[in-house]
């Protein structure tokens, strides 16, 4: 092994970690797979809260050792972890990792960063303490190809102004409807805030979906909608910006993107034609793009990846979340909206509304 790679870790051997997945298969999608695909890192160590789990996902992934909890990541003094254990936990193993006497300089989490608004001032507290580490999230939309064309279109104004905007998610507001919050930050620009907020569906427990109607200060006069599909019936997430020459539609979880034009027909009138596919098969994936570009952090000093996907932008977006939640939870819960319970132990609401379930059912955890 060449001294000059980077040594990584993975806290978390699950699904995004690459619990699933296998070396050199197929593009890779997962943090194992991007980071071993890379030629300027090692997988050195792993941790997982089952230490059978992870014992396997060591030697799938060819990881030379498997360590006990957080620390045992930092005593290992590796340029950079990888956090992919539960939502909840994200946090805890962060600030542990930058408690360390030699904490990772970088540390890539999987969204969101935290769950709760006293977690996120901690971090913040924490980071600023540690000016040699930097935090990125896995934002996934923000190292993807196809979206940065999108974000470069709208602010381009060739299509004239946002008129509207719609997302549908599922999952949990905290688990994915982040995604839906922070692509918009991303494609549209400028803060947002929410205007109208109610229940959505239930189908995690402990994160109901939330559904809501927002204003975006960079486009003031568009009408921006997210709302939550039952995850029970199935799995939902596409887009569409609706623009004065144009639309463009994220389809299939973000890996479809269009850019439909107006057309002038005979009479006169303007019609929306279907347009041109703005992804490229061969576009690296966004797992690639986000350790091609935590290579260039830790090797060169590049600040693309902090500048796209670090505390700052991570931050609003949670801020946003928390606040959006904050609407419908009474003031005693505000400092935790992941957590809202009525006295039957289901998620309540201000007024006695409760989000909706599907057949009566709630999802499948986490």
């Amino acid at each position: 092994m060449p001294e000059s790679r980077l040594r990584a870790g993975i806290a978390g051997c699950g699904r995004i970690a690459g619990a699933f997945a296998h070396p050199g298969v197929g593009p890779p999608l997962t943090h194992a797979g991007a980071l071993t695909a890379d030629g300027a890192f090692v997988l050195d160590a792993v941790w997982d809260a089952d230490a059978a789990r992870a014992e396997a996902f060591a030697a799938r992934w060819h990881a030379a050792a498997v360590v006990a909890g957080p620390a045992g990541l930092a005593a290992r003094a590796l340029d950079l972890v990888a956090v992919c254990t539960p939502d909840a936990s994200h946090a805890p193993v962060v600030l542990e990792l930058l408690a360390a006497p030699v904490p990772p300089r970088l540390i890539v989490v999987e969204k969101p960063l935290c769950t709760r608004p006293d977690d996120l001032a901690r971090l913040e507290r924490a980071l600023a303490a540690c000016p040699g580490v930097s935090v990125v999230v896995n934002h996934s939309r923000r190292f993807d190809a196809g979206h940065a064309e999108v974000q470069a279109v709208i602010a381009s104004g060739r299509l004239g102004p946002v008129l509207a905007a719609r997302w549908v998610y599922y999952g949990g507001w905290l688990h994915n409807g982040v995604h839906a919050v922070d692509t918009l930050r991303l494609l549209l620009g400028g803060g947002f805030e929410p205007l109208e907020v109610e229940p959505g569906w239930l189908d995690r427990p402990g994160d109901p979906c939330l559904d809501g109607r927002f204003r975006s200060s960079a486009w003031p006069d568009a009408r921006i909608v997210i709302e939550s599909h039952p995850e029970t019936a199935y799995q939902m997430f596409e887009g569409e910006i609706r623009l004065g020459h144009g639309r463009i539609r994220v389809m299939d979880f973000g890996a479809e993107l269009w850019l439909d034009d107006v057309k002038v027909n005979e009479a006169g009138e303007r019609e929306l034609k279907s347009g041109r596919r703005l992804t490229r098969d061969d576009a690296p994936p966004a797992m690639a793009n986000l350790y091609r570009q935590a290579a260039g952090w830790l090797g060169t000093g590049d600040c693309a990846i902090v500048a796209r996907a670090g505390l700052a932008e991570a931050a609003a977006t949670l801020r946003l979340l928390f606040d959006t939640a904050a609407r419908l939870i009474p003031a005693s819960h505000n400092a935790d909206p992941s957590r809202v319970t009525d006295r039957d132990g289901g998620c309540a609401s201000p007024m006695g509304a409760k989000p909706r379930t599907h057949n009566g059912k709630a999802g499948p955890g986490p």
